[in-house]
Parts: structure tokens; sequence; C-alpha cells
């Protein structure tokens, strides 16, 4: 950020007064784009079918470079219905952080198809919310089968 001054002008009785402010910063300009806010996300196969037992991975492509957030939602829970397996950028495993029943991944950029693998612990539905700079997507419901 940059420092500004901004002249104001004034009449007074007695002439023209100048006064000078200075402000600590440039405010934002409104053709600028917040952090994140030209990133997107698509998710591929938004409804999964797999078994327990077995990994679920969603497939996903990305534009632009943003934080990335794989939540469980709606009563899922990391480590107890899903194991995180990976977070891959075509065949790349990232490195990624399990915050708070998130997974996290910071500055997410990727040219190819992006991927999130978990390994199914329990039967029932199961929920990711996939959070991308300022997109949220919420998949349909995943439906998890029993291991037969």
């Amino acid at each position: 950020m940059t420092q500004k001054t901004t002249r104001i002008k004034a009449l007074s009785g007695t002439g023209l007064i100048v006064l000078f402010i200075a402000l600590a910063c440039a405010l934002p300009i409104a053709s600028e784009s917040p952090p994140g806010g030209d990133a997107n996300i698509t998710i591929i196969n938004p409804q999964s079918y797999p078994a327990v037992g077995g990994n679920w991975t969603v497939m996903f492509n990305t534009t632009g470079t943003a934080d990335l957030r794989i939540t469980a939602v709606n009563g899922t829970e990391f480590n107890k219905d899903l194991e995180f397996v990976a977070v891959r950028c075509g065949n790349e495993i990232l490195n990624y952080e399990l915050i708070n029943n998130s997974i996290f991944v910071g500055n997410y950029e990727c040219s190819e198809t992006g991927t999130g693998t978990g390994k199914v612990l329990t039967s029932g539905k199961h929920h990711l919310e996939f959070k991308f700079g300022l997109q949220t997507h919420n998949p349909n419901i995943y439906y998890v089968l029993k291991k037969e």
C-alpha cells in the first residue's frame, strides 16, 4: 500500500485555505479484485458411490491461485467417516494441513485436473464442501455403499 495525499480547498472569510490530508494508505480501487476473486473451481464428478474400505476421489479443475479448503460438512468428519489420503495436481501429491475438519492447501494453483482422495471408513451419506478463493461448491450428496 502506498501513502496518498489529498488536497481539499475551502473558502474562509479571509481567503483561500488549502488543507492537506495525508492518508496512511490508499483505499482499494473498485476495479481491483480481492485476493482469490478471480479463482474458480469446477467439480468434475459431483456424485460418487464408493464402498466402505475403498477410496473416494473427487476430481476438480481450477483457474487462478487461491487457498483451497475441502471441508467435511453435514455430520461428516475426517478421521471418523473419511481418512484423507491426498490432494493432487495432476500426478503431483501436494502438502496439506488438516485444520478443524478441513483440508487446507495454501496458494493452490493447478493447470491440470486436481483430486482429493479419502478412504471411506463408515457407511452412510458423506458430504464435502470445496472452497477455492471466494467460490464455494457443495457437491450433491455422496452415498457410501456398505462393503459386501
